[in-house]
Formats: C-alpha cells, structure tokens, sequence
C-alpha cells in the first residue's frame, strides 16, 4: 500500500490508504502500531517481511474472535459449536436452504425466543401499557404454562425454559417425533452438547444434521397457507 502510495498507482485502494494515513484512522493507526513494533528500527515503509505482518494480524484476530465468542452471550452456541477458526465445513453442503440455517443457528440470527425475547415488546393489559417480563419472553411457549409470567416474579421460582438452540435441538418435546428419525451417534452427541456437538458439524453427521434442523424451523416456523397456496399457483 505504501508503494502505491510513493508511486502514485492510480487506483481506489491507494486513495483509500492515503486517506487513513492522512487523517490517522484506525486502520491505518492499527497497522502502523503492528508494523512499528515488529520491526522497531525500520520505518513504515522500510518494512518488507509481509507475511510477518499478515501472521501477527492473524494471530490477534484470532486471540480477539476467541475473546469475544467465549463470552458474548448471545455467541454462546457458536462458541459451543465452534472446533477453531477455521473454514466450516457446513459451507459445502448442496441444499441452500440448510446451509442459510445451519448458518442463522450458529450465529444465533433467528426467530427463536431466546434472541426475540431480548427486546422490550410494549404489550396492553387491560389498557394499561406494561412490558412483559424477559424471563417469559425468551421461554419456551409450549413448554411452559401461560401462567409462568407471574411466577417469575416469586423469589423462590426456578429459571424458565428458554427457547433457545439448545432446546429446540435437544429437549423441547415438540420435536420429539423428529429426533427419532436421527441415527444414534447424532442423538447422543445433542444429549452431550457441551463435550461432542462440534463433531456434528463436520462430516460425515452434516448432511442428516442440516436435515434435522431445516425441519425443526419448518415445524417451529410453518408457511402460512396463503403464502403457500400462492407459491403453488405461481409454479
């Protein structure tokens, strides 16, 4: 980048660098600072070991990415997924579909409670605005009673069931008849979530695994029947 710079390259990268150098953006703050501590007695555009710079940057992304994924909780099934940084091997399947949810779960980029629950929702009772309690929005609705709202509020209550992956995958009830379509090394290793669930997303489990969880969402997120019937007369 320096030498597009030194040599006037005329193209939208060059203006683009000399623009963070210009104004000392973080970018370029980030870099110089790595640059400078690698090699102390060089200047910035003295320094020609690239690939020591290119292996330092790695190095702390990656110390960051494990950071931020071991204690973000809404990371905490991609953490749990997650064998390393790497290149996943879900991105190989054929079916779309499955690759896009398989993606959504790991990222926790869904519709179950555990991530809509996370926000207020202004709801009435008897015309006066109040907001439901985070507990309850997160739960699981068909796992718990509609009276659980008001007792989460006594002391001694336990935790609701969250609806969230874990639960979906493994516990929730709803979705029994599906986990026993699943061969059995699959079904052990949901039951061991915290020791064994990365093995299911490497192959050979992958292709039955992204079965299983387009399903589940499919049974959690039915197609309205006009939606579908439309679809149908469109074909």
């Amino acid at each position: 980048m320096e030498g597009m710079s030194i040599h006037g390259t005329d193209c939208l990268a060059r203006h683009a660098y000399e623009e963070q150098k210009t104004l000392r953006l973080p970018w370029f703050e980030s870099m110089h600072t790595l640059c400078s501590a690698k090699a102390p007695h060089q200047s910035y555009q003295d320094i020609k070991n690239g690939n020591t710079v290119r292996d330092e940057l790695e190095k702390r992304f990656k110390s960051q990415w494990e950071k931020v994924t071991k204690e973000s909780s809404k990371m905490k099934t991609y953490y749990a997924i997650s064998a390393g940084f790497k290149r996943e091997a879900y991105l190989d399947l054929q079916t779309g579909i499955e690759r896009k949810l398989i993606a959504r779960l790991r990222s926790s980029a869904h519709r179950l409670n555990v991530e809509t629950g996370r926000y207020e929702v202004k709801v009435s009772a008897k015309n006066k605005p109040m907001y439901e309690d985070k507990a309850w929005r997160q739960s699981c609705k068909i796992c718990c009673d509609e009276n659980l709202e008001l007792l989460l509020q006594l002391p001694f209550m336990e935790p609701a069931l969250i609806e969230d992956e874990r639960h979906v995958l493994a516990v929730c009830p709803a979705y029994s008849h599906l986990r026993s379509e699943l061969d059995e090394y699959t079904l052990e290793a949901l039951h061991d979530w915290d020791n064994r669930l990365p093995s299911l997303f490497d192959r050979p489990h992958l292709d039955g695994l992204g079965k299983f969880i387009r399903k589940i969402f499919e049974a959690r997120f039915p197609k309205k029947k006009e939606e579908t019937s439309t679809r149908t007369s469109q074909r």
